[in-house]
């Protein structure tokens, strides 16, 4: 018989060869995660930013109407119960110069959860409300705040300007103890 001269690898090349394939699947394998987890992050600010300005679209165009009251019966405008972190106002929704039940709005921070209800009875204040959620998890609203300037007639008692801070916070992925905060501010120039 002829002897053949057979040539293969070596078990020390063998394992050279799998150690050097784990750590580029390793390497591999974690520039994914790093990647995912980034991508998460953006999508989570993203749910965050969208739904705080959402929020304040939502606060601007509502109080922007504050004080509508085309029987010029006095009876509307920002309640001298609005308080920093609550601002109740009225309008006249139905043009009869008469406050009625449901033309009471408010905008308040129940916790870390923005609320809004337009169900205010007239004279029942505390009873009567329907509250809407205006973030829905895993957004967090932190601080909700409002300021109240008289700029045309100062002596006329008149809130005329709203200013607006909210700041809300989503925890970031993957077990992280990280949160994203954002705040956007706004000012509404009361139309009436």
């Amino acid at each position: 018989m002829k002897s053949k001269n057979i040539k293969g690898f070596t078990v020390i090349e063998i394992m050279v060869a799998v150690v050097l394939a784990a750590i580029i699947i390793l390497s591999a394998f974690n520039f994914y995660l790093s990647q995912q987890k980034f991508s998460v992050g953006q999508v989570k600010k993203a749910q965050l930013q969208g739904n705080l300005k959402v929020a304040m679209d939502r606060m601007v165009k509502d109080i922007r109407k504050a004080g509508y009251d085309p029987e010029s019966s006095g009876s509307f405008g920002i309640s001298s119960q609005s308080t920093a972190t609550e601002i109740r106002y009225t309008m006249d929704e139905n043009d009869d110069g008469i406050l009625d039940d449901g033309e009471e709005h408010r905008f308040r921070l129940d916790g870390t959860t923005l609320k809004y209800t337009k169900d205010a009875n007239v004279g029942q204040p505390g009873g009567g409300f329907t509250w809407d959620n205006l973030n829905v998890a895993p957004i967090e609203i932190t601080v909700l705040g409002f300021m109240y300037s008289d700029i045309s007639e100062p002596a006329d008692g008149i809130y005329d300007v709203v200013d607006i801070v909210i700041t809300g916070q989503i925890k970031m992925p993957l077990g992280s103890a990280v949160y994203e905060t954002q705040t956007l501010k706004g000012k509404i120039s009361l139309r009436n």
